[in-house]
């Protein structure tokens, strides 16, 4: 009687070594899923920390040329600040939620970020992006290095007021 050598299919080698190194092999695949679960939920957590607002821009802003003083109480006129939290940010007659921060884009002057928002506004609503950019401005004067940060987005410049803002709670 000849005794004829044919080879396996690959699933039955499979199941052979499986069968071979069960307990060995338990532990192996759990780590393995250990493992993605843990790289999954790091993904996420700095998918979640890419939605945040860069802290530079974080703060109550003012047209260049606008004021930063509050408003006198009572008096119902246009929003006159820029409130950027790390959510997005609230301006005149509209709100708009961070869904995207771009990479640092380097140009001539200073560098800046394409953000993505999802905003709403006078009944309507819409996606867009805009380039934002930081900038700091120092002038020496009797002694003192004086600091004022600027804020350009879309082309309009708004410089940073020492005013804090938290949501009304009414």
């Amino acid at each position: 009687m000849t005794h004829r050598s044919q080879a396996q299919p690959p699933w039955r080698m499979a199941l052979a070594a499986r069968s071979l190194s069960d307990g060995r092999q338990r532990p192996k695949m759990r780590n393995i899923a250990l493992a993605a679960i843990a790289a999954t939920m790091a993904a996420s957590s700095l998918a979640a920390q890419a939605q945040q607002m860069p802290a530079e821009f974080i703060g109550v802003w003012a047209a260049k040329d606008g004021s930063c003083e509050l408003p006198p109480e009572g008096v119902d006129r246009e929003f006159p600040f820029l409130v950027v939290t790390r959510e997005g940010y609230d301006g005149h007659e509209s709100s708009c939620r961070l869904t995207s921060v771009g990479p640092v884009a380097p140009s001539a002057r200073r560098a800046s970020r394409a953000l993505s928002f999802s905003c709403s506004g006078e009944g309507e609503t819409w996606a867009v992006t805009e380039r934002w950019s930081g900038e700091a401005v120092t002038r020496r004067i009797g002694g003192w290095d004086l600091r004022q940060a600027f804020l350009t987005r879309e082309g309009y410049t708004f410089r940073r007021c020492g005013l804090t803002a938290s949501p009304d709670q009414r």
